[in-house]
């Protein structure tokens, strides 16, 4: 009788025991390769770029961002080490006209961007702590009447045309001689290197609306003169909501012209979601009571034309193009409190929760891929897999790809199948203008899964694949007699077990240089019985079919001994 295994296309299923396993599945699938087809195939190596641990990956403006530790790199050198270990947010938006593009970055607990040439500035402007200093001059030959005027200062940043809200103070003068002109002394100037500009605005005389009248283009004059009538003031009038982003924010998402920023740490915060102005991300202009603290804020994103908030318990759909915005409930939507595996891909938006790995399309959440692997989700062991706590999430080519640390699986969203990619991930991240996945592991940053390598920088890829046990007629005692092991090693070395009921029998080490039928006698009398192969490989291995010799109706008083040896 002839026992066998023609179709490994399935992938991963560990659930249930061995003799369970489904045609097409196998147990084990560590370092397996993304595409399925019948036979089995190792995965593609992967080019290490930079000596980094990486806790967070991005890229920017065709350059690799790492951040390690405390310190952010642009293509592996440090351009700041003023953070605080924490993950990451990055967030791009769309260029606009005239306008330098800007990454912004937040998590490490300060919000920052990042230029095109790896200048690091804060996100947003801190305003003026003071008013300057007023004088009346010129009297009888100036534009300005008699009466009161108010004057407020504003930083301005002219690659980006960000602002600063004015100083606290108002600065007010009272024209008793005029006309006259007033002299502005002790100018406020900005300790911040992205600031350019200070733009003056002023009120009419005896009015409350504050409309620009000087633009100073630098940051280091401190004296001015006002001689500019109330009728020639520009009707640009000041803007009052440009109070800097949180540093306290570990998240924030681009939508419909607005940023947005929530998991904030500040006491009683918990709950809310804040907004910028339309078209101006550097300045937060309110806040949206999402939840509470006893549901916290975990992530956001956009995602099929609309804007959503997930919690550690569900997911709101934020209403409105302006304010007032407004959170609604999705119900039975389970929410997260694993906000760095929330990944937006063509499928949906896809997450672990409490109960596994869920993919949420809009209207409903549902659990993906439970079936194969899902109790380590909900903290079990089962095969070669421990209790999963996802890090760090991607998706690439169909993938869903999410690491704990120490195991990075992917599932293909279109076929429902997992893979065991045999890495331990700190930060995963898919460019989206190149075809790489970037990964930290190993002690670097590396391009994974890259076909032209087969290791992982210098190491070798780990491999351990077991199929399904076939069982034998219970009623009767069985004797695997040969093993057939139809393989291509690529010359490298694997070890082969049997996995015989609650037992394993070490096989000799074998490779082949091409494809060939490997053959074991094995004489060993067995109820279930399952091959599992390792090894560290340097090179592409390919199974093709596993058989098995059996021979039925051997007498329970037969006492085989077991021999092994390749021949």
């Amino acid at each position: 009788m002839r026992a066998e295994w023609h179709d490994f296309s399935k992938g991963l299923w560990s659930v249930g025991g061995k003799e369970h396993t489904m045609t097409g599945y196998i147990r084990r699938a560590k370092g397996l390769h993304a595409i399925r087809t019948p036979h089995l195939r190792s995965r593609d190596g992967s080019t290490k770029l930079y000596d980094l641990t990486a806790h967070s990956l991005f890229r920017f403006d065709d350059v690799q961002i790492q951040a390690a530790g405390g310190s952010l790199y642009r293509a592996g050198a440090v351009v700041t080490s003023s953070l605080n270990g924490s993950r990451l947010r990055f967030v791009s938006m769309p260029a606009q006209p005239g306008l330098n593009d800007y990454l912004f970055i937040t998590g490490g607990g300060l919000a920052l961007k990042l230029d095109d040439g790896g200048s690091v500035t804060t996100w947003g402007i801190t305003n003026p702590g003071g008013p300057p200093s007023l004088a009346e001059t010129s009297a009888g030959t100036g534009a300005l009447a008699n009466g009161v005027y108010k004057y407020k200062v504003v930083f301005r940043n002219g690659s980006t045309g960000s602002r600063s809200n004015a100083q606290d103070l108002d600065a007010p003068i009272t024209i008793a001689s005029g006309p006259s002109s007033v002299s502005l002394t002790n100018i406020p100037v900005s300790s911040d290197g992205q600031v350019t500009e200070r733009e003056i605005y002023r009120t009419t005389v005896g009015g409350a609306l504050y409309f620009l009248a000087i633009t100073i283009s630098d940051n280091s004059t401190t004296s001015t003169t006002d001689n500019v009538a109330d009728a020639d003031l520009l009707s640009f009038q000041l803007q009052t909501d440009n109070d800097r982003p949180y540093d306290s924010c570990a998240e924030a998402w681009f939508h419909d012209s607005v940023m947005w920023m929530t998991r904030d740490t500040q006491p009683g915060t918990a709950g809310r979601a804040y907004y910028s102005p339309i078209g101006r991300p550097e300045s937060l202009l309110g806040f949206v009571e999402v939840s509470n603290t006893d549901d916290p804020c975990q992530v956001g994103f956009s995602f099929a034309e609309s804007n959503w908030v997930m919690t550690q318990k569900n997911i709101y759909r934020i209403t409105g193009d302006a304010e007032p915005f407004i959170p609604r409930k999705v119900h039975q939507c389970p929410g997260t409190i694993y906000p760095y595996t929330v990944v937006v891909t063509p499928f949906g938006v896809v997450y672990q929760s409490f109960d596994g790995i869920r993919l949420f399309d809009g209207n409903t959440s549902t659990l993906i891929g439970f079936e194969a692997i899902g109790p380590i989700f909900r903290g079990q062991t089962i095969e070669n897999l421990g209790p999963f706590v996802g890090t760090t999430a991607t998706y690439a080519k169909e993938e869903y790809i999410i690491s704990d640390g120490t195991t990075t699986l992917a599932i293909n969203l279109r076929l429902g199948t997992w893979r065991d990619l045999g890495i331990g991930c700190s930060a995963l991240y898919t460019e989206q203008d190149t075809p790489n996945v970037i990964a930290s592991f190993n002690f670097g940053v590396y391009a994974l899964e890259d076909y032209s390598t087969v290791l992982d920088g210098t190491d070798a890829i780990d491999l351990e694949w077991e199929l399904g046990a076939k069982i034998s007629d219970i009623s009767q005692r069985t004797i695997i007699q040969r093993v057939y092991i139809d393989i291509d090693t690529g010359g490298q070395l694997l070890t082969p077990t049997l996995v015989i009921d609650n037992t394993t029998i070490e096989l000799p080490t074998f490779l082949t240089n091409s494809r060939e039928l490997v053959e074991y006698s094995i004489n060993r009398t067995c109820r279930l019985v399952g091959l599992r192969l390792t090894g560290q490989i340097e090179d592409v291995v390919n199974l093709y079919a596993v058989e098995l010799d059996l021979a039925m109706g051997v007498s329970n008083s037969t006492n085989q001994q077991a021999s092994q040896g390749r021949g």
